[in-house]
């Protein structure tokens, strides 16, 4: 191994056991052997040990030197969203004359901080930048970041035509690792903004394949994510069983236990055969930290539909209520992807709504302002045979909540006052507060309470009460 840059193109290019053949031909302790042994570890999922040993390259060693390990780091610090040390990273590529990836990575600081005068700068300042660059695994890798920076600032045809133009390039140079992060975005791209999950489909299978690769597991967990958690959305049934258990066998680390996404994909399995277990693994998810708004009110609104499919009616209305309070209005700031997970709950509750009787407020909820236009929405709500691909996965969970609702219906012989009063008594109230609570006689309680343990087959109310809950039809 001659140079720094030698060791950082094997890096770029070469599959995990290339990069550990090198790294034993380097001298051990030196900077070549040290980056290697950086990318060895992001290749084994080991993303602290690898940020140690970049961060150590950047303190012990020349500006030049430094400027590939910060090339390298800066990656792993935008996927953390450390802007602070990507920052500081980016001086140090300054430094070391890699001015093209220096304003790749400002500029994308700035957008995640919402600088957008500031993040345009930086990016044409790396255009520029880039013009002078000779080395095409640098060219591709820049305009792989400049790809991102574009997402960020929301310019979304801009994202995808760099992200194409960086992935294919890689692919020709055997830079996967590269092509993989520019497949990515165009996944995002197609899956966030464009809502056409075809594409998302076929990108995250790219993203998935160019990972796998170089074995690089870094780039294969959250490319197996995509694939697994946009498979659920399309109800891909003979692919999301292999992929769910390729995703848990992966051993994530800790940036992606509470990643959600992920988990209301887990949770949405679920959900097409158990609406119970669904709910657990929701309740947990909504009361993790840092929550958005959208984000905990679909949370809600799934756990409204469960309760009502299970009859908790009381429960449903509650959890309705508050998932369109969080949710509030829209503003103009929510970024696409949380746009769309609005309208999944205007969707949800709406059903939800349907299921309890209040066909009302099922209506208001769809003519909201940011769902009345969404015709894939009011389909899936219709649960049309014609609903958008991506929703199908949603549309298999309003199946399940609707069958299960049907299948605890009250026995069709019985009344509707008799019901109320069922519902009262199994709340273990008197004959005598139904009667003053409902405006009716006590005798009139009396006659209907006859009549419920007639067509119940029941001895006394308490086992009247206790068949109708064993048949789901009261809470």
């Amino acid at each position: 191994m001659g140079t720094v840059l030698d060791a950082f193109h094997v890096a770029t290019t070469g599959t995990r056991s290339a990069i550990r053949d090198a790294a034993r031909e380097c001298a051990r302790g030196g900077p070549e052997r040290s980056l290697l042994d950086a990318v060895g570890a992001l290749f084994d999922g080991d993303v602290d040990g690898a940020v140690r040993i970049f961060r150590r390259i950047i303190k012990r060693e020349p500006a030049d030197v430094a400027a590939v390990a910060a090339d390298m780091l800066a990656p792993v610090l935008v996927m953390r969203h450390e802007l602070d040390h990507l920052l500081a990273a980016a001086d140090v590529l300054e430094a070391g004359g890699w001015r093209a990836s220096a304003g790749t990575f400002r500029a994308m600081a700035a957008a995640e901080r919402g600088e957008r005068a500031s993040a345009i700068r930086h990016g044409a300042a790396a255009e520029r930048a880039l013009a002078n660059e000779s080395d095409p695994i640098v060219e591709v890798r820049v305009l792989q970041r400049l790809a991102r920076a574009a997402y960020l600032l929301g310019d979304h045809t801009r994202a995808l035509n760099l992200a194409m133009r960086s992935a294919q390039t890689a692919a020709r140079l055997g830079a996967w690792r590269t092509a993989a992060a520019a497949y990515s975005i165009a996944f995002n791209v197609h899956h966030d903004v464009l809502e056409d999950f075809a594409e998302a489909d076929r990108f995250a299978r790219l993203f998935r394949e160019a990972a796998a690769r170089t074995a690089d597991m870094s780039s294969l967990q959250p490319a197996l994510i995509a694939e697994f958690t946009v498979a659920v959305q399309i109800g891909d049934r003979e692919r999301v069983p292999e992929l769910e258990r390729s995703v848990r066998s992966l051993g994530l680390p800790e940036q992606y236990k509470e990643y959600y996404p992920l988990t209301l994909a887990h949770a949405m399995v679920l959900g097409v055969t158990d609406l119970a277990a669904m709910s657990t693994v929701l309740q947990v998810l909504r009361d993790t930290s840092g929550r958005t708004r959208a984000q905990w009110a679909l949370c809600a609104a799934l756990l409204a539909l469960a309760l009502a499919a299970r009859r908790d009616d009381d429960a449903a209305r509650g959890e309705v209520r508050a998932a369109m309070t969080r949710l509030g209005r829209s503003v103009a700031a929510d970024p696409a992807y949380e746009q769309r997970l609005r309208r999944l709950t205007r969707a949800c509750a709406a059903v939800t709504c349907e299921l309890l009787g209040d066909h009302v407020r099922a209506a208001r909820i769809l003519t909201a302002r940011e769902t009345n236009a969404d015709e894939t929405i009011r389909v899936l709500v219709r649960d049309g045979e014609d609903t958008a691909p991506g929703l199908r996965g949603m549309q298999a969970i309003f199946k399940q909540a609707r069958a299960m609702r049907a299948a605890s219906d009250p026995p069709a012989e019985l009344t509707a006052s008799e019901l109320e009063i069922l519902h009262l008594l199994g709340r273990g109230w008197s004959a005598g507060r139904v009667a003053r609570e409902t405006g009716r006689s006590v005798n009139t309680v009396y006659n209907h309470s006859r009549s419920i343990l007639s067509k119940l087959e029941a001895a006394r109310v308490p086992e009247a009460v206790a068949i109708a809950r064993d048949r789901g039809f009261i809470g």
